[in-house]
């Protein structure tokens, strides 16, 4: 697959500030690719990409769009090629739905009746069918997300980015929309790229992953590279009786096994695949002595993996 996004040594300050919203960053996305960017608030990721947008000027370093560098790229071509939508509210909130997906799908290049055609795709396909002729101001904060999405679908574009497009959304909604985000990305190869707190309800849909912390990219790569990487591929679930947790805790301290307590009676360690039999064997033989109600296993996830490879709380403790 070509890159139809590289960065080279890019740096960018903040405005009237030494101090870097983004540092020596590397990075490239393949075309037809979905890639998630993750990181805690003010880790740089949407500075970043207000730069390929061309909405910041940076400091030092390239940036190259379809192999073009971004110093010479204009903000038309951009426009023509990129479809942004923010986590600010809908504007034009005197429009109904259908208006504003109809005056959209035109604007970014399709005539009436292909835009008409799109539009009634999309409504049927994100269930917007009792809403579409609802006001915008008159819409719920779900609604306007849901919204706000069908409009960064409209018209033509080769990248499509999006900032948190499931906040507010129920569950249903939320795979919904990663399910029209595949679509696109094989049916049209449209490259996506995501910006997502939600690490785990995004890994089983995203091609490439990006970790950002404190403006510089941590890690890169597909799914099965960082796990590779962070060499820690299973999870050990256990189960404790109430209010033994601290005992389990000191216990599996002095069986050499080091664990974290993140939910009630539970807790989570975690293990390489070549450790996890001799850990498995050691949890088995003290079950009493820990106070299990149980345990299970599970390969990690990506949230996982991040800890590990931040070394640190992981994306959701920071939000």
């Amino acid at each position: 697959m070509e890159d139809v996004i590289k960065i080279e040594s890019m740096s960018l300050k903040y405005k009237g500030s030494d101090s870097y919203a983004n540092e020596e960053i590397n990075l490239s996305i393949k075309k037809g690719s979905i890639s998630g960017f993750y990181g805690e608030n003010g880790a740089g990721k949407s500075t970043l990409i207000e730069a390929i947008l061309g909405y910041q000027k940076i400091d030092r370093g390239k940036i190259y769009l379809f192999g073009k560098e971004l110093s010479v790229t204009n903000e038309y071509e951009i426009s023509k090629k990129i479809s942004y939508s923010t986590q600010k509210p809908l504007p034009l909130g005197f429009m109904n739905v259908e208006d504003v997906l109809l005056i959209t799908s035109k604007l970014r290049g399709k005539n009436k009746v292909d835009s008409e055609k799109q539009i009634e795709y999309w409504i049927s396909k994100l269930h917007l069918e009792n809403i579409r002729k609802k006001r915008i101001s008159k819409l719920s904060g779900g609604q306007r997300r849901i919204v706000g999405f069908a409009t960064a679908l409209m018209g033509e574009y080769e990248i499509l980015i999006l900032d948190e497009p499931t906040n507010e959304l129920d569950p249903d909604k939320r795979e919904l929309v990663w399910e029209s985000l595949q679509e696109i990305s094989k049916t049209k190869n449209t490259t996506i790229i995501v910006i997502t707190h939600d690490v785990n309800e995004s890994e089983a849909f995203v091609d490439f992953a990006y970790l950002f912390s404190k403006g510089r990219l941590l890690e890169a790569g597909s799914i099965n590279e960082l796990k590779d990487k962070a060499g820690e591929e299973y999870s050990i679930k256990l189960k404790v009786l109430a209010h033994n947790v601290n005992v389990a805790y000191s216990a599996l301290l002095q069986l050499g096994i080091k664990g974290e307590v993140n939910e009630e009676n539970t807790i989570h360690v975690y293990s390489k695949r070549t450790e996890l039999s001799e850990a498995l064997k050691l949890i088995s033989d003290n079950f009493k002595k820990l106070k299990l109600e149980e345990y299970t296993v599970s390969a990690s996830n990506l949230n996982g993996v991040f800890k590990r490879l931040k070394g640190q709380g992981g994306i959701n403790e920071t939000i």
